[in-house]
């Protein structure tokens, strides 16, 4: 009995002191109580995520906005963060016992604009537009591809009604045309030479390019100067709020992409490069080849300005440039060279405003410089002289076009475009030797006014009817030598135009008209 008595006794006074050392660790602590609610509508937020240091605790708000905590005295730092909301911080001396009302004040981002194309499943069959196909970026490069190059006019020949003009050739002969009736533009500027390395591949920068749109047939009325085709290259839109960049290295080239906006939601950049180096490449293939050389490169640069939501500016610049070395011709009228050199370069600048109106019209604004330099060079054997012949295209064109989309059965756009043409058919440069005589061919220079319009009306569900008209006035300026012939077509001799004359005035006109049941 007396055991019993005395283990009833101990576990009496171990019980005694637990309490007491308990009671003394609660008293150690206070209770945090946080109140979370919105600072404008004063509703309590429910869900939000609070971190505590240095205890490294936290917890999230019940449906209230309330959250409790125990705490042994001290000072913390406490981290609010919710979504929708700017991320608070509150410094809190717990010395004991609180409650706390954070108010979050809403914190809103201003996106840039989102645009989002969608084009009816069955438009090919449904719209009056014929013979023409759209291409984009992601349809592009899912076609294979020649030694890892994507290309443009390579991966357009698998469409129906376009040729390559060659096996190792990139022409295209569109609609049985040959290759000056097509109309190649890359964004809306003309390309007077599409293709790298002998015709192998063209120039137009791959990585940058968003899509393709050729039309075969019934050429829209703001298209001219060609008969057969219309190949339409588009350029990106930089549309980005980070940096990005991309590249590669090929056998055949070498690219490199970069996108970044300079100005946020303001001027954003895109630029894209591509260089050729194959001179390796001939010797290992063909021994005889061993100094042929064939290198080339291209690069396109495009910025984009958003001054306002209804105004919008880019411009586009892009280089091309190709060097050729053979030596399998040797000596051409007199003149004896190690090699024949060639050199193409081309250089194109697109200047676009777009403004629209609020009544879902808009203006568009464009305009077109571009130059086409080729050159053929002859380095002299035993000498450092080099025989130089080239010719130049020089191509510039303003255009203004108003487009008007208000009603869904009636659409039109009407527009003018002026065009200049300043051509130098040739000019040979002997150089420091005395056996060429130097030659200087006239340079010829023209203009061309044009004003088209095109309309879309739908009657009905089953009939709608488009129709457009293109007139144009062509005037071939003085100085200039023209031939004169008779009525039996002999010649008779020459005819000098001074510079304030006009050679001839030609009126055009196209008035395509598709009616669509």
């Amino acid at each position: 009995m007396g055991r019993i008595k005395s283990k009833k006794i101990k576990y009496g006074l171990l019980m005694f002191f637990a309490f007491l050392f308990s009671d003394g660790i609660l008293a150690q602590q206070n209770t945090l109580t946080l109140s979370i609610t919105d600072s404008e509508t004063k509703d309590p937020l429910s869900s939000v995520t609070i971190l505590i240091d240095p205890c490294s605790c936290g917890g999230i708000t019940n449906d209230s906005g309330l959250l409790t905590k125990r705490l042994k005295p001290d000072s913390y730092t406490l981290i609010i963060e919710y979504l929708g909301y700017r991320k608070e911080t509150v410094k809190v001396v717990l010395d004991k016992n609180k409650t706390l009302n954070v108010l979050m004040e809403a914190e809103e981002e201003q996106l840039s604009e989102i645009i989002v194309l969608a084009k009816k499943r069955n438009q090919n069959v449904e719209s009056t537009q014929m013979g023409v196909f759209e291409l984009n970026a992601r349809d592009l490069i899912k076609i294979p591809t020649a030694l890892g190059e994507f290309d443009v006019l390579r991966s357009i020949t698998l469409l129906a009604g376009v040729n390559n003009t060659g096996d190792v050739s990139n022409g295209v002969s569109i609609r049985g045309g040959s290759l000056d009736q097509n109309l190649m533009l890359y964004e809306s500027a003309p390309v007077f030479n599409p293709t790298h390395l002998f015709g192998l591949f063209s120039v137009f920068t791959p990585d940058v390019i968003s899509g393709v749109n050729i039309y075969q047939a019934n050429i829209p009325a703001k298209y001219g100067g060609r008969i057969a085709s219309v190949v339409d290259v588009k350029v990106k839109n930089p549309y980005t709020d980070r940096l990005k960049i991309e590249g590669g290295i090929g056998v055949i080239s070498s690219r490199f992409t970069i996108s970044t906006p300079i100005i946020r939601d303001k001027l954003m950049l895109l630029a894209g490069g591509r260089v050729g180096f194959t001179d390796f490449l001939f010797p290992l293939l063909i021994p005889r080849l061993k100094n042929t050389k064939a290198n080339f490169s291209d690069s396109t640069v495009k910025l984009l300005y958003l001054p306002n939501e209804n105004n919008q500016l880019t411009y586009t610049h892009f280089y091309s440039k190709d060097f050729y070395q053979l030596d399998l011709i040797s000596s051409i009228e007199n003149i004896v060279s190690s090699s024949n050199q060639y050199d193409f370069g081309t250089s194109n600048h697109t200047l676009r405003w777009l403004h629209g109106f609020k009544n879902n019209t808009n203006l568009v604004g464009t305009l077109v410089h571009s130059s086409y330099l080729p050159k053929n060079l002859f380095p002299e054997i035993d000498s450092s002289n080099v025989i130089q012949f080239e010719s130049q295209i020089q191509y510039t064109s303003a255009q203004f076009e108003y487009k008007d989309n208000r009603k869904d059965e009636f659409d039109y756009y009407a527009g003018v475009q002026f065009n200049q043409y300043n051509i130098n058919p040739g000019s040979l440069d002997p150089g420091s030797g005395n056996s060429i005589i130097p030659v200087d061919l006239n340079k010829e220079k023209s203009q061309e006014f044009s004003f088209f319009t095109n309309f879309n009306w739908n009657l009905s569900k089953r009939l709608s009817v488009s129709s457009g008209i293109r007139l144009t006035h062509f005037s071939l300026l003085g100085p200039y030598d023209q031939g004169v012939y008779n009525e039996d077509g002999f010649f008779e001799g020459i005819n000098t135009i001074a510079s304030n004359e006009s050679v001839a005035k030609l009126y055009k006109s196209r008035t395509p008209f598709r009616i669509k049941l």
